[in-house]
């Protein structure tokens, strides 16, 4: 190839310099856009696989929303774990809340049984008259007495307000944090769900289509911008392998990198049109006595 033949430097073609800018940062976004698709199908809430899918496809309203989940949780991570360890610190033991738990049932439904008669005793009061006053009497006294032998003991009532003592702070502590944890738990139940062993076979197909999907559009973009030519390290890559192998290539061309037929086009009509300059003086020389052989081998057949 000739010195007016070469191509001008990349610099000096600025369409094709932004042509090969687009393209790599194009290729770069449509492969990150398929690994952010198969994080966000991982990290998908959806229970089918056309639901992992669409997340996978749908990945910045996806990914947004598990990103607002996340940092919720990093808000909040003081508060939960201040949580923690009151619960920790102040926490009764599983036998302890047992024990509570029936004892104050038991004297809660003791105080209700009391509050019950005592409503039907004023409930007898208020129908009394001077006419039935006898009669309803012994109804008011036997309301009063049931009321007074279910009411609990001051025992009893200390234990109910020693609970209450030893709840109530807890939810203060509870209460005060403002937490939503539904929105903390669907997060990690959702990873955990998408891996369980029920749908990590879909999990990992969505993945694997967005990932493809990514790959086999980066593919696009390149050949788009670099008109079908191999790329950088491909180049260098052949380059080296013709100079390392050049006799084994020249025995063998037909495993030799194609000639695209435009290129092969232009070079047969440079040589047709201008030899000397097409061609280096060694083969210009070659073709002269070709068709010097040509012409004698004509001349022969002719007489």
């Amino acid at each position: 190839m000739t010195a007016e033949s070469r191509p001008r430097p990349l610099w000096l073609r600025p369409r094709e310099l932004l042509r090969l800018i687009l393209g790599v940062v194009g290729v770069f976004v449509v492969r990150a856009y398929g690994v952010a698709g198969a994080l966000s199908a991982a990290l998908s809430d959806g229970e089918t696989f056309a639901q992992k899918a669409k997340d996978g496809l749908l990945v910045i309203p996806n990914l947004a929303e598990r990103y607002d989940q996340a940092n919720y949780l990093i808000e909040h991570r003081a508060q939960i774990q201040s949580a923690v360890d009151y619960l920790h610190n102040h926490a009764p033991s599983s036998d302890q809340l047992a024990s509570a738990a029936q004892q104050s049932a038991r004297t809660l439904e003791r105080l209700s049984t009391s509050y019950d008669e005592v409503t039907q005793a004023q409930e007898s009061l208020t129908a009394t008259g001077p006419t039935n006053f006898w009669q309803t009497l012994p109804e008011v006294k036997d309301h009063i007495s049931a009321a007074w032998t279910a009411w609990p003991d001051l025992d009893s009532i200390e234990r109910l307000r020693k609970v209450s003592d030893d709840v109530v702070p807890f939810l203060d502590q509870v209460n005060a944090m403002d937490i939503d944890f539904p929105r903390i738990y669907s997060a990690v139940l959702s990873v955990a769900d998408n891996f369980a062993s029920d749908e990590i076979v879909a999990t990992l197909v969505a993945m694997g289509m967005v990932l493809l999907l990514g790959y086999v559009a980066g593919l696009a973009v390149a050949f788009w911008a670099r008109r079908g030519r191999p790329g950088l390290l491909a180049t260098r890559l052949h380059e080296l392998g013709g100079r390392t192998f050049h006799r084994w290539y020249a025995a063998n061309p037909e495993f030799a990198p194609s000639l695209h037929a435009g290129p092969r086009a232009r070079i047969a009509r440079e040589i047709v049109a201008d030899p000397e300059k097409a061609l280096a003086g060694d083969d210009v020389d070659a073709l002269q006595r070709y068709f010097d052989d040509r012409r004698e081998r004509l001349a022969d057949n002719s007489g």
